[in-house]
């Protein structure tokens, strides 16, 4: 969306399906392959909204204009991480699969770009479990053995997702967290 009137336009096709079917989805192939699913749907007075792809990231808000914002903040913080840090379905950022390749963890690096900064902060351990952050063991189709699903709610806000490994599981509830914690102070959706 470019400029106000794609905005209005959008807002109006979201509160026409509310009020048909009391949900709004959308898919969105942001790269080769890749897509993501976007929902706004009636919860209490206000709207829950989610994006999903490679874990569910989702918020609470107060009208089809913040939900709109809240959309667009989740999933692009979304498609960020993933150019930045790779998938929370990957070992690590250079390795796919446990066990293969390493993982660049030089804190010392200057001027680190602030969502690589809080991903290496949390692989090195820097960050405190906080209430609201669970990770469990899990099985998923994608893996031989054990995963580990990640979920961190911090009042209206949760995300989730499924990581081969307990470092790489640890490494985005930490991140998760910390996000979590800055949005809260930027953003007032509920």
């Amino acid at each position: 969306m470019d400029n106000i009137s794609d905005v209005l336009e959008k807002a109006a096709e979201v509160e026409e399906s509310l009020e048909r079917s009391g949900a709004w989805e959308s898919y969105d192939e942001w790269r080769i392959s890749t897509d993501s699913t976007h929902r706004i749907e009636r919860a209490g007075l206000g709207y829950r909204v989610s994006t999903e792809c490679d874990g569910v990231y989702a918020a609470t808000a107060r009208s089809i204009p913040i939900a709109l914002e809240a959309l667009h903040v989740l999933f692009a913080l979304r498609k960020d991480l993933f150019y930045e840090i790779g998938w929370a379905s990957w070992a690590g950022r250079s390795q796919i699969e446990p066990g293969e390749g390493s993982v660049d963890l030089d804190l010392a690096r200057g001027d680190v770009p602030y969502l690589a900064r809080i991903s290496r902060q949390a692989a090195c351990g820097e960050v405190e479990p906080s209430l609201g952050t669970s990770i469990r063991p899990t099985t998923v189709d994608w893996l031989d053995g054990n995963a580990y699903g990640v979920v961190v709610v911090s009042g209206d806000l949760s995300m989730t997702c499924v990581s081969p490994t307990m470092a790489r599981a640890n490494q985005y509830a930490g991140i998760f967290q910390a996000v979590q914690a800055d949005m809260a102070g930027l953003f007032d959706w509920a």
